[in-house]
């Protein structure tokens, strides 16, 4: 696909400008976690925030913002990552670091509060169910009664506390196995498994010398397909009853951070080493590859039409491709960055038009920008960062 001649003078015309600072002093590092949701037909821009204040105290935030007009603006008692989410329509739950569970209204009064003792919640998920990321523990919660109903634990990656894995249709797809090297289809509502599939061993890992090379380092769905990249760069491709359809060591050595689909024959495989890589679904053969200035560790933003591809890397620099794999705008933000950063993309201010919300600022900063690539009025295209 080639972009239009309007996505042309979009990306030309692409400036982000700074929209929220915690204007933290200097040396000191903090990170804005965004979320776009649907409330009433409008969309949402949910702002998680984790920094030190003053007495090099843990302490987080909640902002909202609807039509960029600040909503709701809480302080939170622990670090807040990812956890937060509008639950039953208009409520939002909040889980920090420390283990503190809220419910607030829309206008920011506390409604129910729970101390949890043990976990620190990264990440809460409201897709047909209300489950917690804590560490390497889910656990599904009740909001209304504000009761926890199961928990389930899973291996992490050998030698780290990563965990990766996926909501998917309300089934949880998650990477475990002594090596990592299995994936687990499970019910979080009572933790049954559906299913699971080991990806092999491999020479000297039968006999014990050596971590198996398959570690799962990516679960994506492109509709109803799984497809599993390992830190060496194999795909494997797995249908909804756990068998494996193929299994093709598509980037040698790499480790593979995301699948993304961008059309009915190519798939997008990103790597932590900054490349991007176009693939024919079928043959599993590489098309074309752009390599980024930095390491990228989230997944990049596919808008199908008009035919863009945006990423970012660890230095800050914003790239937009097209289909055919060329570089339409290379962009720089004057900031500090981590690999962490990506894209949101959505109507957040009603008039039909996609605007990007960039993250990956270690100074407490998040930056938007206009675009004129037309939408459903209040469309969220990606609202979180596995979108």
């Amino acid at each position: 696909m080639v972009p239009s001649a309007l996505a042309i003078l979009f990306v030309f015309n692409l400036t982000f400008e700074k929209f929220v600072d915690l204007d933290i002093p200097q040396g000191e590092k903090a990170q804005i976690f965004p979320k776009l949701c649907s409330v009433d037909g409008d969309v949402l821009l949910l702002l998680g925030c984790f920094y030190y204040n003053k007495d090099r105290e843990e302490r987080g935030r909640l902002m909202i913002f609807q039509n960029r007009e600040k909503v709701m603006d809480v302080m939170i008692d622990g670090q807040l990552y990812y956890g937060f989410s509008i639950v039953e329509d208009s409520l939002i739950l909040v889980g920090d670091r420390a283990g503190n569970v809220y419910l607030y209204n829309l206008k920011g009064e506390i409604l129910k509060r729970l101390k949890l003792e043990g976990p620190q919640i990264y990440d809460i998920h409201n897709d047909s169910l209300i489950l917690f990321y804590q560490k390497y523990w889910f656990s599904i919660l009740s909001p209304i009664n504000m009761e926890l109903k199961n928990t389930i634990k899973f291996n992490p990656i050998p030698n780290t506390d990563a965990l990766v894995y996926r909501i998917f249709k309300g089934k949880l797809y998650v990477q475990a196995g002594k090596h990592g090297n299995s994936i687990i289809c499970c019910n979080p509502e009572n933790g049954d498994t559906l299913w699971e599939v080991g990806l092999g061993m491999k020479n000297f890992v039968i006999l014990g010398l050596l971590p198996d090379p398959r570690i799962v380092s990516s679960l994506d769905f492109v509709h109803d397909t799984l497809y599993a990249g390992t830190m060496i760069g194999d795909l494997i491709v797995i249908n909804n009853k756990g068998k494996i359809l193929k299994g093709v060591p598509v980037l040698k050595g790499l480790i593979i951070n995301s699948i993304r689909e961008m059309d009915k024959d190519r798939i997008l495989i990103e790597t932590h080493e900054g490349i991007l890589s176009c693939v024919e679904k079928k043959t599993m053969q590489r098309i074309w590859e752009f390599k980024t200035e930095g390491e990228t560790g989230e997944p990049p933003l596919v808008l199908r039409d008009p035919g863009l591809i945006l990423t970012v890397d660890a230095k800050g620099n914003i790239y937009i491709l097209d289909f055919n794999g060329s570089l339409v705008e290379r962009t720089k933000i004057d900031d500090d960055f981590d690999g962490a950063g990506y894209l949101l993309a959505g109507d957040i201010d009603g008039d039909g038009m996609i605007e990007l919300v960039l993250k990956g600022s270690l100074k407490g900063r998040i930056y938007i920008a206009d675009t004129e690539i037309q939408c459903k009025r209040n469309e969220i295209i990606r609202g979180k960062r596995n979108d």
